[in-house]
């Protein structure tokens, strides 16, 4: 069983370093301009701050105010220094128009009789939040009217909602199948949880039947209406993803399908929980929601602070999808409308930056634009030839095309640049497992256990990569070692049944089997095993109704473990 590595999940949009002042919320005034017995300094052009200066920090934080500053000004019209007379009682706020009168406004210097001297601008800087509310989604999500009631929505109990080892479907791991699913949930009055609501699909079946069912056993603080419990919604977001601790088995010779576009049909105003192959939670701090429209442009922001969630205005808007430049619907593959959860980030990156450009990749790539995403990592390396993860990340998308030859050039480059990265060695074991190249994939697992050995999937991976090149005996302690890291794994076991079953120890494959069926009901894989096992062990009839039932789930199983040597 193999893992993806090193591919995040996060869309990033980016806020562009400059943008018009056009429509501003926060504005400039000069108050006063001072140049002993001489003609005082005057702005060369307006001062102005634009909705794009605001930090990203301060609109999560929902500070706005007013600052004072005192300006240098020298006998060129440069501002040499910014002195802070009176805040706005954010340092970051105070800060960030300090740097703005330094670096952005010039002027024309004081003068006496034609000679340019030293003067002193003192302005003040409104900062005022370019957000408004968006309490309209709050609303559909509760499914109950607000207006003038105290209202307190269900709170999550954290020792009960969470996905458990079987719920991420063998046979959706091995088909990489990936996405999100949102839920409406009702809550009861008493905690439980009552009627599941799909609200948008993963594109997989077997993913939305096991994240309705895994909400099913939640349980919940119940919403309150003016302090009495009541029944209300709440959502749900459950995100399958098979990096970067991904260890399923597929069979080398089937291409990897493409992960389905992660566009919601309204913004899922929760933290969605992270699942991936090996079943490990992570609540993820989700504080952004993006729409993009059928041309790719992006035409709503809400951001969550702490006023609640807020809309961006418009300005700030168009500047954020003129930065992401994302690609138009039909070319990704995606409904004309399309939600979908972003980081913004905190820190400002300039827009052609390496950087940026890594960011806006992993954003293509997230929409199902590999293509896109390989010219942005491109220009990415083209600024910066020594960005590993540039070269890790494009390799990735090389690989998921079926281009291996471009993504083990990739895949090396990357590993040259940083040799100690488990994600980039691993990663490179990953696509020559895809090619059927055991050898040189054990070699990677090796290195990946030697630099991590705490992580289940170098040696779950080794283990498959070990049993497929006909080595099952080596590749049992490496699915040993993995169990006490991960115990109860399906996947593991699954792939520990797999090794046994190709060393002919049909009553240990078909206990390991058992055992993965039992962690994961659904599972297809151990079920089609168990009944290869269980004929040559002498029991055909039951064997043969194993192989029965895994075909009825999944017409082409047998044509894929054929693949790997696995046949009745």
């Amino acid at each position: 069983m193999f893992a993806r590595l090193g591919a995040t999940a996060a869309v990033t949009l980016l806020a562009a370093v400059i943008a018009t002042s056009a429509h501003a919320q926060s504005s400039v005034r000069i108050l006063e301009a001072r140049a002993d017995g001489a003609e005082p300094p005057s702005a060369a052009e307006p001062l102005a701050i634009s909705d794009n200066d605001f930090p990203l920090a301060s609109l999560t934080e929902a500070q706005e105010g007013t600052v004072v500053l005192n300006l240098l000004v020298d006998s060129q019209g440069r501002v040499t220094f910014a002195q802070r007379l009176t805040s706005s009682g954010s340092d970051l706020l105070d800060q960030t128009a300090q740097q703005i009168a330094r670096t952005r406004w010039t002027f024309q210097p004081a003068r006496k009789e034609g000679e340019a001297l030293v003067g002193s601008v003192k302005v003040e800087v409104n900062w005022k939040l370019p957000l408004r509310p968006a309490d309209e989604f709050s609303a559909e999500m509760t499914g109950i009217p607000v207006l003038g009631r105290t209202v307190t929505q269900p709170k999550s109990n954290p020792e009960t909602n969470r996905i458990r080892a079987g719920d991420y479907p063998i046979a959706s791991v091995r088909r990489g199948e990936q996405g999100e699913i949102a839920l409406r949930v009702e809550v009861l009055e008493n905690g439980k949880v009552g009627e599941v609501q799909l609200l948008d699909s993963s594109g997989f079946r077997r993913l939305d039947e096991s994240a309705t069912e895994a909400v099913k056993r939640f349980t919940y603080e119940p919403g309150t209406i003016d302090g009495q419990p009541t029944r209300m919604s709440t959502y749900v977001m459950v995100q399958f993803n098979l990096g970067p601790r991904f260890v399923g088995r597929r069979p080398p010779a089937l291409p990897l399908p493409v992960a389905r576009t992660y566009c919601h049909s309204r913004p899922i105003l929760t933290a969605p929980i992270l699942v991936n192959a090996e079943a490990t939670n992570e609540q993820v701090d989700l504080r952004q929601w993006a729409h993009a429209d059928a041309s790719g442009a992006i035409d709503d922001v809400l951001i969550l602070t702490t006023k609640g969630w807020m809309r961006f205005n418009q300005p700030l808007v168009e500047n954020l999808s003129r930065v992401a430049g994302l690609p138009p619907a039909a070319r990704a593959n995606r409904p004309p409308s399309c939600w979908f959860n972003a980081s913004l980030a905190v820190r400002p990156m300039v827009e052609n930056s390496a950087e940026a450009l890594l960011q806006r990749g992993v954003a293509n790539r997230r929409l199902n634009d590999a293509d896109r995403a390989i010219e942005d990592y491109t220009k990415a390396i083209a600024i910066n030839p020594n960005l590993a993860t540039a070269y890790n990340a494009r390799a990735v998308a090389y690989s998921t095309k079926g281009e291996y030859d471009n993504a083990l050039r990739d895949h090396d480059q990357a590993i040259r640049l940083s040799p100690n990265m488990p994600a980039h060695l691993g990663n490179r074991g990953i696509t020559y497992l895809k090619q059927g190249r055991f050898e040189e994939a054990i070699k990677d697992f090796d290195q990946v256990i030697k630099l991590n050995p705490r992580i289940a999937f170098g040696f779950n991976n080794r283990c498959f990569a070990l049993a497929a090149s006909g080595k099952p005996r080596q590749g049992i302690a490496d699915c040993d070692r993995a169990l006490r890291l991960t115990p109860g794994s399906a996947l593991t076991l699954d792939a520990r049944g797999y090794s046994y079953l190709r060393m002919a120890n049909y009553q240990a494959a078909i206990a390991d089997y058992d055992a993965a069926i039992k962690a994961d009901p659904k599972a297809v894989d151990p079920l089609y095993g168990r009944g290869v096992a269980k004929i040559k062990s002498g029991n055909a009839a039951d064997g043969n109704a194993d192989i029965a039932e895994a075909i009825k789930i999944d017409p082409q199983i047998a044509e894929r473990m054929a693949k790997i040597g696995v046949t009745p």
